[in-house]
């Protein structure tokens, strides 16, 4: 897979050929270094904190009050970008005594977040500042407090679910309401994958990059009744292995009335009637998003580039809290090596799923929860869209705080992916994105 490895072998193999044909065989240092990949710093090199997962989001609870209850309250929630520039999350609506608790699975760079209130057609908006897990905002009567709306007065509500047309999102479907963004509704998130697994990879992180935007699409009552994902994959050209990518979803298959999108082209994976990968456990059921790297790739400079694939989760006979689903965004993701299903690599601290091929434990590096002995990882998830190092350098020369912020379990740097403050080494990212 990699040029490194391979130009190291090919120059082992001219010199044992050059001993065992007794020939005089000059090697120049210069020819020894031409073309190989310069490697200052090393992932090897950082002590990790003993049980850290390498984690960039965190989950905040907000609770959020509006002290006019005359008629439901319907709250959105907005972060910002290092530009300072707004981008919508979320949206609930209050219960009969104007309260919202809303969990926001947010990335950990992030300490400020905007709440607007809609409520008798009037909008007002809060700048909250969090230091911990938890949020309370308050929002005091509105100037129309004085004319009361009744509870149940609605204006126009085409689909009959509770919610006005102004503000229902989905205004012919009484199953939706609201649209919930991970992690926003303008960006895209990264998984980033090393595949020679189970033994330790060069952590360039470029043999798979999954970019994924997830919508939570809540109904009139915060319930979720669909999961909808974007998904765009790249990876560096060149790369020897295929891949494929799969999600193990975090509730029982019976609330999953169908599952669509999969691009399957290998014939190697098979599907029940619902979409979902068979022969699963069934409160642990898995979606194969596509399962050949290879046949979706367009060329992009130096990257293969897939087309959006389109992921679609129906569970609106059996809706879950949205609490419950926006805790581990992107859940249980996965990759698994050369059309072969049980080998599997997930995000650090995470579990195989049934399908996985538990002798690759006893073959290479992994000592458990995908991670290495000293806590390294052969994954790593970035809420923000990831520019991978170029081949054969390691993360830590080409994002300069990294280290910082593996070492500080994730206390310091928690920003180490984004470009401020010279955190992007350029020269050693592959920059035609």
């Amino acid at each position: 897979m990699k040029k490194f490895i391979l130009k190291l072998i090919k120059l082992h193999l001219l010199v044992l050929s050059a001993l065992l044909c007794r020939c005089t065989y000059v090697i120049d240092e210069n020819t020894l270094n031409e073309n190989l990949d310069p490697i200052n710093n090393s992932v090897e090199d950082i002590k990790v904190p003993k049980g850290f997962n390498f984690e960039t989001t965190d989950q905040i609870k907000l609770k959020i009050k509006s002290e006019d209850s005359s008629a439901p309250s319907i709250f959105s929630v907005y972060i910002t970008d290092d530009n300072e520039e707004k981008f919508f999350i979320g949206k609930g609506v209050s219960d009969d005594d104007g309260l919202l608790d809303y969990y926001f699975n947010y990335p950990k760079y992030i300490s400020k977040l905007y709440i607007e209130r809609e409520l008798n057609g009037e909008i007002s908006t809060k700048e909250i500042h969090f230091t911990s897990n938890y949020a309370y905002v308050t929002f005091t009567e509105s100037r129309s407090s004085d004319r009361k709306v009744n509870q149940n007065t609605i204006i126009s509500d085409a689909d009959k679910d509770g919610i006005d047309d102004t503000i229902d999102e989905f205004k012919q479907n009484p199953k939706k309401a609201f649209n919930n963004y991970f992690p926003s509704s303008k960006h895209f998130s990264s998984i980033a994958f090393e595949d020679l697994y189970p033994l330790k990879g060069d952590y360039d992180f470029n043999d798979l990059i999954v970019n994924y935007q997830f919508n939570l699409i809540t109904n009139a009552s915060n319930l979720v009744t669909f999961i909808e994902a974007k998904i765009v994959f790249k990876y560096l050209k060149g790369t020897e292995k295929t891949s494929g990518f799969g999600i193990e979803l975090p509730f029982h298959s019976d609330s999953i009335k169908s599952a669509s999108g999969s691009f399957l082209t290998t014939g190697k994976i098979q599907l029940n009637n619902k979409g979902l990968e068979s022969d699963n456990d069934l409160d642990k059921p898995v979606i194969i998003v596509f399962d050949n790297s290879y046949g979706m790739g367009n060329e992009n400079g130096d990257l293969m580039e897939s087309d959006t694939i389109y992921i679609n989760i129906n569970i609106s006979d059996h809706p879950i809290a949205f609490s419950d689903l926006n805790r581990d965004i992107p859940y249980n993701s996965f990759i698994f090596i050369n059309k072969d299903r049980g080998h599997e690599v997930h995000l650090p601290g995470k579990k195989p799923t049934q399908k996985f091929n538990k002798q690759l434990l006893s073959l290479g590096d992994d000592v458990g929860d995908f991670k290495t002995q000293n806590g390294h990882p052969w994954a790593i998830h970035i809420p923000y869209q990831f520019t991978p190092p170029q081949e054969g350098i390691d993360i830590t020369n080409a994002y300069s705080v990294f280290d910082e912020f593996v070492s500080s379990e994730g206390n310091n740097d928690k920003d180490w992916f984004i470009d401020i403050d010279n955190h992007k080494v350029y020269s050693n990212l592959i920059m035609n994105e």
